[in-house]
Parts: structure tokens; sequence; C-alpha cells
């Protein structure tokens, strides 16, 4: 198997700070300073999930970074405690953590104003809540990095607005090169203090062949409906909730920092094409012809043009994660390149340097889609990954996890067509299919 063995976390300090990502040596726990080339690459992603929720209704919103104490202390009492992990900035307000307390009085406002259901908003912010695991760069960071939440609240089953949020989601996550697969998470605590009915996933797998959770949708049911007035017609209406943090960003990082690949998928490399002068001091007007006609064939192209050789200056591109360069010669011919790759295709005058480029950029996101399937098809024959039949009998599913080894991560493998096989547990023909996979250190 040919899953890449080195410790994602093992040199990624060094990385993020040479790929001018961000500095992690801001001092205060779970935070970093992010740079302007790592705030490109966070707007890009969080770009594609907002341009997604637009066109199936979504409507974007802002909510403030503070809340007030008594609504998450009235959770608290029936749902979930997250007193342990806040911040406060005085003693009766909270910095905000979660998105349920403070978008229910919201709904239940636009409900009474004469709304109609399904009411569907999303939010890009920072939220604040301590987080138990070993903190490392990116690592559940959510003070700094833009944190992406959705909140649906709906009458009936609400089987669409959960397929939206599990289906729209794998299908940016697949075509942005992520080897991803949506589960359904196994729950057998049925108690009555429980923060939702289910939780479905997308969990993506890592380079080194373990796995963590990229996105996560909690079906909340009724529970904070009920509890803060949230109804429709005089009953309360069921509510959704979908949100992914930096590990998004982690998952990116981690295939586009791999040593065998320095680059980022073309649809979120912050350069796409870097422009290398292959002589010290060419001016603007030499290069400007090229960037240009690179632009308005748009491409975010932009110049390496330091003062070091032109060797050093490939690096550069290469640590930015560049997928194509343009070496440029003073009279505007050169050739077209990916950063660490030897040869070259060259051109005589910027509209060459264009159409090779985007040959070069759709020739790189072949690739990425194609090491995604391999990586996925060699965990699974590897037995890395595993698909084991599993039927819907909870004895079944107990059985599964009671199994598990200390550090699996489990769950239902959602919306997947299989053959009948004997169910693991009871023997049972069924379709069902549970993953099974090592889940990534710091996990849940």
């Amino acid at each position: 198997m040919r899953l890449d063995s080195h410790n994602v976390w093992s040199d990624l300090r060094e990385q993020l700070e040479r790929a001018s990502i961000l500095d992690t040596r801001y001092p205060m726990y779970g935070a970093s300073s992010w740079q302007a080339h790592g705030t490109e690459l966070c707007l890009l992603v969080v770009n594609h999930f907002l341009d997604e929720f637009r066109a199936a209704g979504y409507r974007e919103i802002g909510l403030p970074s503070v809340v007030p104490r008594d609504l998450l202390r009235r959770q608290a009492q029936s749902i979930k405690d997250f007193d342990s992990r806040l911040y406060f900035s005085r003693s009766d307000q909270v910095v905000a953590s979660t998105i349920e307390a403070q978008i229910c009085p919201v709904f239940a406002g636009w409900l009474d104003a004469g709304e109609e259901p399904p009411l569907r908003v999303m939010t890009v912010r920072s939220v604040a809540r301590h987080e138990t695991s070993s903190l490392r760069p990116l690592w559940k960071e959510r003070v700094v990095w833009p944190f992406f939440e959705a909140q649906t609240a709906y009458v009936g089953d609400g089987a669409d607005e959960i397929d939206f949020l599990v289906t729209a989601p794998l299908r940016i996550c697949a075509e942005i090169g992520l080897p991803v697969m949506a589960v359904e998470r196994l729950r057998l605590d049925q108690g009555a203090t429980q923060y939702a009915d289910r939780r479905l996933e997308l969990v993506v797998l890592m380079p080194n062949g373990q796995i963590t959770i990229l996105t996560s949708v909690y079906d909340l049911g009724v529970r904070f409906s009920e509890l803060l007035g949230v109804k429709y017609r005089g009953a309360p209406v069921r509510m959704l909730n979908f949100a992914f943090s930096a590990r998004l960003i982690l998952a990116v990082l981690a295939h586009s920092l791999r040593p065998d690949r320095r680059m980022y998928h073309p649809r979120l490399a912050p350069t796409q094409v870097a422009v290398v002068p292959e002589r010290k001091g060419l001016a603007d007007a030499d290069l400007e012809p090229v960037l240009a006609t690179l632009r308005d064939r748009g491409m975010r192209a932009s110049t390496v043009a330091d003062g070091r050789g032109v060797t050093d200056r490939l690096a550069r591109a290469r640590d930015l994660g560049a997928p194509v360069a343009l070496r440029l010669s003073p009279n505007g011919t050169g050739s077209v390149v990916r950063p660490g790759v030897d040869g070259g295709e060259p051109f005589g005058n910027p509209r060459e340097a264009a159409d090779i480029a985007a040959l070069y950029l759709k020739g790189v996101e072949e690739d990425w889609t194609q090491d995604a399937t391999r990586l996925l098809s060699e965990a699974l024959a590897s037995g890395v990954v595993a698909k084991l039949p599993v039927c819907e009998a909870t004895r079944c599913r107990a059985d599964l996890v009671e199994r598990a080894r200390p550090n699996d991560i489990a769950g239902i493998c959602y919306g997947e067509l299989h053959d009948e096989q004997p169910c693991e547990g009871c023997g049972v023909p069924t379709t069902g299919r549970a993953l099974r996979g090592v889940k990534y250190q710091g996990d849940k």
C-alpha cells in the first residue's frame, strides 16, 4: 500500500509558516495568527460552501459575538452543559460558542412575524469554545478561523434537508480532491439528555491512513425549539445544524503539503499560476502582459520575483503551493512548468502561456481526483479502512462497537448501495455497511 506514512504534524508548523499560511506563535491557547496567503485559502474554501448553500435557499446572516449566559444555562439543564469550556466576557455574557441558543430567538421572532418554514440560514464567524483534547496548529481552532455553520428549522420528516447537508458538502469536498466518505455516527446511548437524535458526518482519509471528521450534521429534533419557544402553528419545529471547522483546512493542507506533492488543488490555490522572472530586475512592464492575460482567462496569477535566483524563486512558488509556474524571459517568452517537476512547455507570447497554463491546471485537477480515488481504494483493499456488513439491529451495532479498537472511528455508510452480505453480528443478509478506521489523534 502506498499511503504516505509521514507524520502530518512532525514539521507542519514550519511548513505552515514557510507557506505563508499562518504564524503559530500567537500567545493564546488554540489560536494562530493567519497570514494573507492562508486567509485567501480559507476564503476560497468557504466560498465554495457559500455558493452551494445560497443556491439551495440558505440566507447568510450575522450573529453577535456574545450570548446571554442564561440561554446556555437553560440549555444545560436539559440538553448539554458547555459551561466548563466557555470563555466569558463578563459574568452574564458568554463569548459565542454554539449557534443553537443564539438562533432560536431569531427563528422564533421570524415565525411569530409570519415567515413560513423551512427557515434556512448560514453564518461564517469565529466562535470560542475551549476543546479539552490536545490543541495543535489548526486542530479544533475556532477563535480565529472562520467557523461555517448552517441552521434549518422545518416541519415534516426533513429527509431532503438532511440529504442536502450531507451530499452537497460531499460533492464539494470531492471536487477539491479530498478522499471523503459520508457516514452516520453509531449511537448506542439513548439517554434522556442528548444533544441530537442523529449525527451524520463526512470523514476524510488523511495521507497517513488515519481518518478525521470534516463536517457534521446534527439532527436536533425539537429539543431546542421546545426549550426556547420556536413554534409554527403552535407546535415546536424540528431543527438541523451543519458545521465545519479548521479541521477541513487541516485535511486540505495535509494533502497539499505532502512530501511527494507540494501544491494546492487548482480550485483552492491562492496562487494558481506563479510568474517567475528568469532574470533579476524585470520591470513591471515586462511582467504585466502575461499577468493580465492569465487573469483575463480567470486564473489567479501573482509574481514571485524577489532577489534570489530563478531556482530559489521556483522553490518559493512550490512553498506557496502554486500548481503551475511560468518561467518568464525578458523578451516575454519562457516555459510553463510544475514547480518541483523537471521539464516544461515553451511559450512565445502571453496567449500561448495562458493556453498552456490552463491545460496544466486541468491536468493537475485530474491528478488530484485520481490520487483521491487511489488512496481510498488502497485503504479499503489493505484493510486500513473497512466497510463491514451490519444490519439495523441495535445489538449487532453494539457488538461492532464493542469489538472496535480504542482509536477506531465508526459509522454507518450513508447513501451507498451495496450487495447483500451476512451481517457481522447475526448473519442475516444485509445491504448495510459500517465504516471502520483508525481515527486521527485528537478526534472525538
